[in-house]
């Protein structure tokens, strides 16, 4: 065979491979993608919905729905999501960026607000809900305060190429943000006349209540650096596996 025909089978079969790649990359786009709107569409229809429960527990006074971490959270996970989208679509490498530096917050927050709602919800359903009574459907219950979790942590995982852990940088930014809810909560506790959710209204002393926020900002900062731990250790094995696999195919 001919050093013509080597050469031009090399070229057709790289020009293959280019096209596989490039498919395969086509894919994964509309895959995530598709992904990332129905975590969207999913957080945006518990947003609509459940105020309009018959015997909805949700404040209507000052700060309305913001006065819950849930719902404040599930802002949050909807936005960097959206952003995923554009950055993807309109190719915006700042819009990815953004949401990328929002995930470190968004991440553990979501997790802290699924086991800390289970946890008091199993636990002693009035430490959630006043009367007792779950008015919210147990799908609804779950799109809330577990379906959020899982779409960041896919998003962290598998669809943030550029996400690096910052440790201290990511734990100023929680401890900000959870600083923020403490402040806001109390201000809203403060102006309407009583707590967002039972377990602090309960709380018969400002130092339990207190106690009882520093609990809930320790457990956020512990699910911070468990997530971010794993995070980059399953970074560090997909990478050393990409090594690995370039150098097979060079050889």
């Amino acid at each position: 065979m001919s050093t013509f025909t080597l050469a031009k089978n090399k070229g057709l079969a790289r020009s293959t491979v280019i096209q596989t790649c490039r498919h395969n990359s086509s894919i994964n786009l509309w895959a995530r993608n598709a992904f990332r709107l129905f975590g969207i569409v999913s957080g945006t229809f518990t947003l609509v919905v459940v105020p309009t429960l018959k015997d909805s527990g949700l404040k209507t006074g000052f700060g309305r729905g913001t006065q819950y971490l849930t719902i404040l959270s599930l802002c949050l996970t909807i936005i960097s999501l959206t952003l995923g989208i554009a950055g993807d679509f309109l190719k915006k490498q700042h819009l990815l960026r953004i949401k990328d530096a929002m995930l470190p917050v968004i991440t553990p927050g979501e997790c802290a607000v699924g086991v800390l709602y289970w946890y008091l919800t199993l636990s002693n359903v009035y430490h959630i809900y006043p009367d007792g009574n779950r008015y919210i459907p147990f799908w609804i219950d779950f799109q809330m305060h577990g379906l959020p979790a899982l779409f960041v942590l896919v998003e962290m995982f598998y669809f943030s190429k550029t996400f690096q852990v910052k440790r201290l940088t990511d734990f100023y930014a929680i401890s900000m943000f959870a600083l923020f809810y403490m402040g806001w909560s109390s201000l809203c506790a403060h102006i309407d006349g009583e707590w967002p959710y039972p377990i602090l209204q309960n709380l018969d002393c400002p130092w339990k209540r207190l106690r009882m926020m520093f609990t809930s900002y320790l457990i956020y900062v512990a699910l911070h650096f468990i997530i971010s731990e794993t995070h980059i250790r399953s970074r560090a094995a997909r990478e050393f596996k990409h090594i690995i696999e370039t150098a097979k195919e060079s050889l």
